[in-house]
């Protein structure tokens, strides 16, 4: 099968990092307080200014993209490799031109010992991405990157932390882990190959 995987929040757990660092500068550097508790990006949940929010990327960027590899993707796409899958990177990151982002990032996916058929940066539209390199089952975190693929074709597996939206529908399956993930492909695999 050829499976599309989502970096932020699928392979690197980024969002939760950003979210206790955000915490951590706000309260420590700014001495502010969450104003919206209800939205878990630092950029809706905070009061920040342009200034304060360069300050934060410039101080912690680099080190929530190095501390931040999510439990069990490095083994379970290694084995999913293996078992003979193609898989493919599939991401907005560098969707603003950001260039260092990319560079950053290609290093870490080399590191992890996992041959990505492809990597494609700063994708707006997965949907269509999936649809142009055939891709069977996307893994993604957002719900608004996973709802598009209802009646598509493509299965989109919906890694979804406890507080994020809930997306029931045909073709999205809810996952809490890598071994979920692994689960599920291996039961769409099998239901590929009874059709």
């Amino acid at each position: 099968m050829k499976i599309g995987v989502d970096l932020d929040g699928v392979v690197y757990d980024t969002e939760r990092a950003f979210r206790y660092y955000a915490d951590f500068y706000s309260c420590f550097e700014l001495n502010k307080e969450r104003k919206f508790p209800q939205f878990t990006s630092q950029e809706k949940a905070f009061d920040w200014t342009e200034e304060e929010t360069k300050e934060f990327f410039d101080r912690y960027w680099d080190e929530i993209l190095t501390s931040s590899e999510m439990i069990g993707a490095r083994e379970i796409l290694k084995l999913l490799e293996k078992e003979g899958h193609k898989l493919y990177i599939i991401t907005s990151r560098g969707i603003n031109d950001n260039q260092a982002e990319i560079d950053f990032t290609i290093p870490k996916l080399n590191e992890m010992g996992v041959n990505f058929e492809e990597i494609c940066f700063a994708q707006r539209s997965k949907i269509e991405k999936c649809q142009e390199l055939g891709v069977d089952v996307m893994i993604d975190d957002r719900y608004e990157n996973v709802y598009p693929f209802v009646g598509s074709g493509i299965v989109a597996l919906h890694f979804r932390e406890a507080k994020g939206m809930r997306c029931a529908a045909k073709d999205i399956i809810e996952v809490d882990s890598w071994m979920n993930i692994y689960r599920e492909i291996k039961k769409l695999q099998a239901k590929k190959k009874n059709a």
